[in-house]
């Protein structure tokens, strides 16, 4: 019986992520995109609505409420899908997520990652690693102002360090504490989770830069993997 190749299962590999990569990309835009038409229409009814119909005004509340939270389900529906680039492995995973980013925004990604990683993140380690650069990613694009990203992944001695520089506006040192601010108290908590940590500080010339550095666990050794197979 035919076997399949190394070089057949990394095509089915690519093809099965390039699927799900439409998908995710369908559902943001064309889902995501249909939504935020409803919202905007919802808001022009909403400002010609007459002022002794409260009632109808709750509902409108209501109704925003409900399209904002499904959004979020798109949003986060969307990221499932293309975390499965992490199937690649996590640099190869960066390297996709940052010529999306491009692909959507306009905004130019220099990336200096290596090809392949010498020691690859445990699943869950690269998975956070994996959001924290696709949250930095959208925050640049929504608050930076910026024309420029340079994403740096480097592993030296175990220790793999991730970092995001943009060339934007930077950001106020108020709204890090903002109680509003799910995103980057989400990246922080995702660092600690690793046992790692995350700074923000101004980047060279203007901008902001995003540092996490975490420690990679020791590889198991073989007699541990084969029972963890079993």
């Amino acid at each position: 019986m035919h076997q399949p190749t190394l070089l057949q299962h990394a095509l089915d590999d690519a093809a099965r992520q390039n699927e799900r990569s439409r998908i995710a990309r369908e559902l943001h835009d064309d889902l995501g995109g249909n939504l935020i038409a409803i919202k905007m229409a919802l808001a022009r009814l909403a400002a010609r609505m007459p002022a002794d119909q409260p009632d109808l005004g709750g509902q409108v509340q209501y109704i925003d409420d409900l399209i904002d939270r499904t959004i979020d389900s798109v949003d986060r529906i969307s990221l499932g899908l293309r975390a499965a680039a992490l199937d690649l492995g996590l640099a190869a995973a960066l390297a996709w997520q940052t010529r999306e980013f491009t692909r959507q925004t306009g905004i130019a990604v220099i990336t200096h990652c290596p090809d392949a990683l010498a020691y690859e993140p445990a699943p869950d380690h690269a998975s956070a690693l994996f959001h924290i650069a696709q949250e930095a990613l959208t925050n640049i694009a929504r608050h930076a102002g910026a024309t420029q990203v340079t994403l740096t992944l480097h592993l030296a001695d175990r220790h793999l360090t991730l970092s995001i520089c943009d060339n934007g506006r930077g950001i106020d040192p108020a709204v890090r504490t903002r109680p509003d601010a799910f995103g980057l108290r989400g990246m922080h908590e995702r660092a600690g989770a690793l046992g790692g940590a995350l700074s923000l500080s101004p980047a060279p010339g203007g901008g902001t830069m995003l540092t996490v550095k975490t420690r990679l666990a020791p590889p198991m050794a073989p007699a541990q993997n084969k029972k963890q197979n079993e």
